[in-house]
């Protein structure tokens, strides 16, 4: 067993000590104390979140990136389409928001519908971004935007979305610290079969483009007990 995962399995047994039942959620304090700990000999932490309309697993990365800045991490990559040409129609909201991102536009230029998209699909991230920009974070959207069936999951994908990271940061950046904000199977550092395929996921290739110095969190220990994370939790719904 590597150093943090003897500090994963310790934290998670402490606090499920404290609270006395495995179904409740956690103190944020421990949790982010160990994450800062992890973080200093890393150079990518990855937090896997459940889309929808919750905000408690987007508040607790908010809460900590300041600290992640003070140790370096200047970028926030997000799983959002790296180009908008190919965004369907129905996912106007998605292409609202990367171009929120890239300084196109506005809150006030985005459509009501979109907005209320953005609240059900993936609620908090324009907080997230918003607190990123304060701090002076570079912001990359990295996600493969050729989609020819809706959501599909692959390693194609998985492999393109790497590639881009490497591409917008790394390549120009060889120190580059960075936090990586996405769906929670992406945080996976083994494989998964999703629908018959298996799946060699973007925590994986990120380990082998940083020598094994990424940090991950799920934060859907309750729902997909099957993701191999450093860190599964589940910190409850708002």
């Amino acid at each position: 067993m590597t150093l943090k995962q003897t500090l994963s399995a310790g934290l998670v047994s402490a606090v499920m000590s404290v609270w006395g039942c495995a179904h409740m959620s956690p103190s944020p304090r421990p949790l982010k104390n160990e994450i800062l700990t992890q973080s200093l000999s890393s150079k990518v932490i990855m937090f896997g979140e459940i889309h929808g309309r919750y905000t408690r697993d987007s508040n607790f990365v908010i809460g900590i990136l300041p600290e992640l800045k003070k140790q370096g991490y200047n970028y926030l990559a997000l799983e959002m389409p790296r180009y908008t040409e190919r965004i369907p129609e129905r996912e106007s909201f998605i292409k609202s928001l990367v171009q929120y991102v890239d300084g196109e536009i506005i809150k006030e230029d985005i459509e009501p519908d979109d907005y209320y998209e953005i609240s059900v699909f993936i609620a908090g991230w324009m907080d997230l971004i918003d607190k990123a920009r304060s701090l002076d974070m570079k912001i990359v959207h990295y996600d493969d935007d050729v989609r020819d069936i809706e959501f599909e999951i692959d390693n194609k994908r998985e492999a393109i979305a790497s590639n881009n990271l490497k591409e917008q940061v790394f390549d120009k950046d060889p120190d580059a610290k960075m936090v990586v904000y996405c769906g929670a199977y992406h945080v996976s550092e083994e494989n998964n079969s999703i629908a018959g395929r298996d799946i060699t996921w973007l925590a994986q290739h990120l380990n082998n483009l940083t020598g094994n110095s990424v940090f991950t969190v799920s934060f859907a220990k309750a729902r997909f007990s099957e993701i191999k994370a450093d860190l599964s939790i589940n910190l409850g719904r708002l």
